[in-house]
């Protein structure tokens, strides 16, 4: 049915009004990479974009948004596909 854990694809909906890249520390269970939010035009305007992840076949998945000195992006929603 999908649910289970293993290779999957998180969708992130976030604003960005800066007009520089900001990349942070996207940390799911102990796995870390970096993710980079692009400006958006606005802080009112959202855009999604796709990471690959690996959950653990379970309940139980901690997924984590790190800041590296700077602010992200203004993450507004996450789902897993």
């Amino acid at each position: 049915d999908g649910r289970g854990g293993g290779a999957k694809v998180m969708r992130i909906r976030y604003a960005l009004g800066g007009t520089a890249d900001r990349t942070g520390t996207l940390r799911v269970n102990a796995t870390a990479q970096n993710i980079t939010f692009t400006p958006t035009g606005s802080w009112t305007i959202w855009v999604t974009t796709n990471v690959n992840v690996t959950l653990n076949n379970s309940t139980t998945n901690v997924i984590r948004f790190e800041s590296t000195g700077q602010d992200l992006g203004n993450v507004d929603q996450i789902e897993i596909l």
